[in-house]
């Protein structure tokens, strides 16, 4: 799933991203983008935390709710730096 370009049930749909680094913590958006439409079919919103250099920390929304996590006690994730 995403890229420039993926089928998402049916849509020539691209899966972009945006960061806001001024909030605490940093905010960042996954948003679904129609190709052909040119309009965003929707978003999962979530925070990102760097744990060290290596290690990103990540909560989302999942499960159509439209807010945004606030900490990382629910549906948080880490991942490790491929090196």
């Amino acid at each position: 799933m995403g890229g420039k370009s993926y089928n998402h049930q049916g849509v020539n749909a691209a899966m972009k991203y945006t960061v806001n680094t001024g909030t605490s913590p940093t905010s960042i958006d996954f948003i679904i983008y129609d190709n052909d439409q040119k309009e965003e079919l929707g978003r999962l919103k979530g925070i990102i935390k760097m744990k060290s250099r290596n290690e990103m920390q990540m909560a989302m929304t999942f499960g159509g709710g439209s807010g945004r996590p606030t900490d990382f006690s629910h549906d948080a994730i880490v991942f490790n730096r491929v090196k």
